[in-house]
């Protein structure tokens, strides 16, 4: 019966005292064989992790240094304006479940940013920044309504893509509108699932 080599030299490896010929067949182990020396783990320098054969410690990669790298702000930061935000800010990212939206507005945080999604009244969805461009309000108590969302504290009307609809308090020809929008994101349904 052959078996396996590489059965052969795991058991040899166990049972170092134990050989096997090619048949299976147990046979004593030549007494001029001396054991390997045994070596400890070197683990501020993984170099000097050699026997005396020449060969590389097998377990060597295993007790590896405690040190902790240091944080690499290009790939874990991801706030408006880094590096890696900016990239992931290019893909549809799914934010929330169709289900959470209600007839009150839902506060999210997204990648480091505080926002505000909600369904108005004609069925389009809005995902704005939190604060109000006017007096940094909240918009999570905000009134929404048939176009768009309405602030609590001036009752000025955002559109779903940020666009200021009404000023009330301002005179009318004031240039505000013009000039100033609320952050926003689109925002497109797929399968119970809203993604910015």
């Amino acid at each position: 019966m052959r078996t396996c080599k590489i059965r052969t030299t795991l058991d040899e490896c166990l049972n170092p005292g134990v050989r096997h010929n090619f048949h299976g067949e147990q046979v004593k182990a030549s007494s001029t064989r001396t054991p390997q020396k045994k070596t400890l783990l070197n683990t501020k320098n993984p170099a000097k992790n050699i026997t005396s054969a020449g060969r590389t410690n097998s377990y060597s990669g295993c007790h590896r240094s405690t040190e902790v790298a240091t944080e690499d702000k290009e790939l874990t930061h991801v706030g408006a304006g880094t590096p890696c935000g900016e990239y992931l800010r290019r893909f549809w990212l799914p934010v929330a479940l169709t289900s959470q939206l209600t007839d009150l507005p839902l506060a999210l945080r997204v990648m480091g940013e505080d926002l505000v999604m909600f369904h108005d009244l004609s069925g389009r969805i809005g995902l704005l920044h939190k604060a109000c461009s006017h007096r940094r309000t909240s918009l999570e108590y905000d009134v929404i309504s048939e176009r768009g969302i309405r602030c609590c504290y001036h009752g000025w009307l955002f559109d779903v893509d940020g666009k200021i609809l009404e000023t009330p308090g301002e005179p009318e020809n004031s240039p505000i509108k013009g000039n100033l929008c609320q952050g926003a994101y689109p925002v497109r349904e797929y399968k119970g699932l809203d993604f910015a």
